[in-house]
């Protein structure tokens, strides 16, 4: 197993359920600015409202072997045979297949996940415990000090300079990881005083 991030913007999914679970697959991947195909015969009546957003596209059948062509990721939530299909499908055309509670049928677990600006935490259990998964996701967020998201800004809007001034490697990953570790940075930038912060990182980079 290996965890990567995608950017959902980039990508159309098709998701294929009329239950709750399909709402809630909906729901993250609009979160995410996702784009998506739901394939629903008679969605429930909170799946219906959720149709009308402007980046769902509401398909009222099941979905062919064409359809899965022109979407590279394929998530299900129903419980019927074409899932065997759907895997397949994906499979032979280089897709990204999740069938829900059916890990046999998954080359990928979207597992729970952490965001806070451009900070992502995913957890995965690779489909042994859904359950666990989202109460290490709980017990992890709690770990998380506040406004650790400013800091990643903060830290993002440094990356160009020092790269420029500090061009070899391993050079570049021992300041990054000085400035990481919780000294004096990183506790100023928590509190709000960016320019004090910048004060001490010119002077860590530069030496003035």
């Amino acid at each position: 197993m290996q965890p990567i991030f995608l950017k959902l913007k980039f990508l159309r999914c098709a998701i294929i359920g009329n239950n709750e679970i399909a709402l809630m697959k909906c729901e993250e991947w609009l979160e995410r600015h996702g784009k998506i195909t739901l394939f629903a015969t008679d969605p429930q009546n909170s799946l219906r409202e959720l149709i009308k957003h402007e980046r769902v596209s509401w398909k009222c059948r099941r979905p062919t072997e064409a359809d899965i062509r022109f979407h590279h990721i394929i998530i299900s939530t129903e419980t019927e045979s074409i899932n065997d299909d759907l895997y397949h499908w994906g499979d032979r055309y280089g897709k990204l297949v999740n069938v829900v509670d059916k890990p046999d049928l998954c080359n990928f677990y979207a597992g729970s996940s952490i965001h806070k600006g451009p900070i992502s935490i995913g957890v995965s259990t690779s489909g042994a415990s859904p359950a666990l998964a989202s109460q290490l996701k709980r017990e992890i967020e709690a770990l998380i000090p506040p406004n650790l998201d400013r800091f990643a800004n903060f830290l993002a809007s440094w990356r160009n300079q020092v790269k420029l001034t500090l061009p070899h490697f391993k050079t570049r990953r021992k300041f990054w990881l000085k400035m990481v570790s919780g000294g004096a940075v990183r506790e100023l930038v928590l509190e709000g005083k960016e320019s004090l912060a910048r004060r001490i990182m010119r002077k860590e980079l530069f030496g003035w």
